[in-house]
């Protein structure tokens, strides 16, 4: 009885370890997945860019007629539309990238400006930095 017992603890122990694991795979892999969706779209709103010469009215709608598999789900244009955010959530993991004219994404440790940023959404209000 007692070996059992035993048994059972190390089998609940290994099965903790495993589920732990996991989850800290799949949220790994939802971070990355939400990352390059983000980067997939940048080449759809330069290409919106060149056609239009600024930002301005630029949305998911408008990129998605440049690229049909485009996956974000918030495109932010700074009010003079030479700066814009895409934003992308994969079951609760973001990623966000700020890109234009002296774009200026909000500095995350270890994050450079203009790479894409896994640790929150789009700011409210997308800052143009140049002058």
């Amino acid at each position: 009885m007692a070996e059992m017992l035993v048994v059972l603890v190390v089998v609940a122990a290994l099965l903790l370890i495993a589920v732990a694991s996991y989850l800290g795979f799949s949220g790994r892999a939802e971070t990355r997945t939400a990352a390059a969706d983000v980067r997939t779209a940048v080449s759809s709103a330069e290409a919106y860019h060149t056609d239009n010469d600024t930002y301005t009215g630029m949305t998911v709608d408008a990129l998605k007629g440049y690229d049909t598999g485009v996956e974000v789900d918030d495109v932010r244009v700074s009010g003079d539309g030479r700066t814009y955010c895409l934003d992308k959530v994969v079951n609760g993991k973001h990623a966000f990238v700020v890109r234009g004219a002296a774009a200026h994404t909000p500095a995350a440790p270890g994050s450079s400006r203009g790479e894409v940023d896994d640790t929150g959404v789009c700011p409210a209000t997308v800052q143009n930095d140049a002058n």
